[in-house]
């Protein structure tokens, strides 16, 4: 599809790669096992329960990422790279097994918890992108954050299940209002 594309529903099944200028949807669940690629500046909306996301996400044309899910986000194997921000929100949970690197914008994560399913490096790039966990981030993998000049917040427990490690590669500034816990290395460089 070229245009905009609007769903609202129960259950969506992608196979394929798609491409369309945006994608929003307001209920329901969706499943995409083909790289999702939009090129508009409304980018990828979505609000409902489930989302899984096997084949990565491409945006251009400033496009962001937005969901909010009540029930599980998994980002399985294939990075998201962004030409715009993401913003999860909602009390669903994220399954993390695939980078994001986004084009200067802010990256967070809200609600539920974040789990790490392999060793992730998220990347803001040289500029005032922020990266942001205002609920518990877990899972026994590696975590890297490059933010630029932007700002790295742990606003919850890091932990539960203890990262194999931390690394803050750059940023302006790191905070945690609460406990960081790691089986290994943690580098806060801002």
């Amino acid at each position: 599809a070229t245009g905009a594309i609007s769903l609202a529903g129960t259950t969506f099944q992608f196979d394929q790669a798609g491409t369309a200028l945006s994608l929003s949807q307001t209920a329901g669940s969706s499943t995409f096992d083909g790289l999702l690629s939009t090129s508009g500046a409304a980018g990828i909306n979505l609000a409902g329960a489930t989302f899984t996301f096997n084949a990565g996400v491409t945006t251009t044309g400033a496009g962001a990422f937005t969901v909010v899910n009540t029930g599980l986000l998994t980002i399985a194997n294939t990075a998201f790279n962004l030409d715009g921000l993401f913003d999860k929100t909602g009390a669903g949970g994220t399954s993390l097994g695939a980078g994001i690197t986004t084009s200067g914008d802010a990256v967070s994560f809200g609600g539920g918890t974040t789990t790490l399913a392999t060793g992730v490096a998220i990347n803001t790039g040289a500029g005032p992108g922020d990266v942001t966990f205002t609920s518990a981030l877990t899972g026994g993998q590696t975590l890297s954050i490059t933010a630029g000049t932007g700002a790295v917040a742990f606003n919850a427990q890091v932990g539960a299940a203890p990262l194999t490690s931390l690394t803050v590669v750059s940023s302006g500034s790191v905070a945690s209002l609460s406990t960081i816990d790691t089986s290994g290395l943690v580098s806060f460089n801002s």
